[in-house]
């Protein structure tokens, strides 16, 4: 589902045209990697949500750099969350956002 919303997007949004893109991130994410470790999902780096029972991804911010720039898009500007631990436990979940600029077709 993830590449049909991939083609999807690439197929909609005009040459030049801008996304904004928001996910969980796995880097420094305490709870994300107890839910992978008590409740894996079917594919690495997903795990199964505990109250709604649909899985969920996170992805580590290499790969999304590299998936991004590996399809020619240029990221404008990438933000992690931050104040997700709290005395050293998981205060909340940690997330990436990334304004992404698809090429011009020449």
């Amino acid at each position: 589902e993830r590449k049909a919303m991939r083609d999807e997007i690439d197929r909609i949004l005009e040459p030049g045209g801008f996304i904004f893109y928001k996910t969980f991130l796995l880097d420094g994410d305490i709870n994300a990697r107890e839910l992978i470790a008590k409740r894996p999902g079917d594919e690495p780096q997903s795990y199964i949500h505990p109250r709604i029972g649909h899985t969920e991804y996170v992805l580590r911010e290499e790969d999304i750099i590299r998936e991004i720039e590996s399809q020619g898009w240029k990221i404008h500007k990438l933000a992690k969350s931050h104040k997700h631990v709290k005395q050293g436990k998981a205060a909340k979940r940690r997330t990436i956002s990334v304004y992404i600029q698809k090429p011009y077709d020449w």
